[in-house]
């Protein structure tokens, strides 16, 4: 039998090299995935232990509770808006994180309570929150470019957008006398 000379890797070109290299990861990922393909994997069970979450009801018109939830939804963006002047000036990113998160909650809370439409009966009242959260945006980009607003006029637009909405938030969520 005749005896196979076998070479060392000093003695491989480079492209003799690489496919040597290519072919182990070859084989490797083959079985890597030959392990994972025919590994058992958990049931999911049949039945879940945890309860559905309970959305806060949606106001589809124009009531006394609806304006309530209305008013106070308008009062926590203004507020929002009010302390975002002071989280800005400390220049605290935990805080500017904390400020974002807390505009994103109303965003949610507004869709929640009034839908996610202008074209639902208080739509309005989550627009209002949607462009609170953009005027923040419009904020905080400024106080990272040195107070200068990357497109000009976005403070002021978003301001007085929040203010349009905010108060067709309020005339559509009054009841009629």
């Amino acid at each position: 039998m005749a005896k196979v000379k076998r070479r060392t890797w000093k003695d491989m070109g480079a492209a003799e090299k690489a496919a040597l290299v290519s072919l182990w990861v070859l084989i490797a990922g083959a079985l890597y995935w030959v392990v994972v393909a025919t590994s058992p994997r958990p049931q999911p069970e049949a039945e879940s232990k945890l309860e559905p979450v309970k959305a806060v009801s949606t106001y589809t018109s124009a009531s006394e509770q609806a304006l309530l939830s209305a008013t106070k939804h308008v009062e926590d963006l203004d507020t929002a808006m009010l302390d975002s002047i002071a989280v800005l000036k400390s220049g605290q990113l935990k805080e500017i994180g904390a400020q974002s998160r807390r505009f994103n909650t109303l965003v949610d809370s507004g869709k929640t309570q009034f839908g996610d439409s202008v074209f639902e009966p208080l739509g309005q009242c989550f627009s209002a929150g949607i462009y609170a959260s953009l005027w923040w945006q419009s904020q905080r980009a400024a106080a990272m470019n040195a107070g200068v607003e990357k497109i000009p006029g976005s403070i002021q637009d978003a301001l007085k957008s929040y203010k349009t909405a905010r108060d067709a938030c309020l005339v559509s969520a009054t009841p009629a006398a």
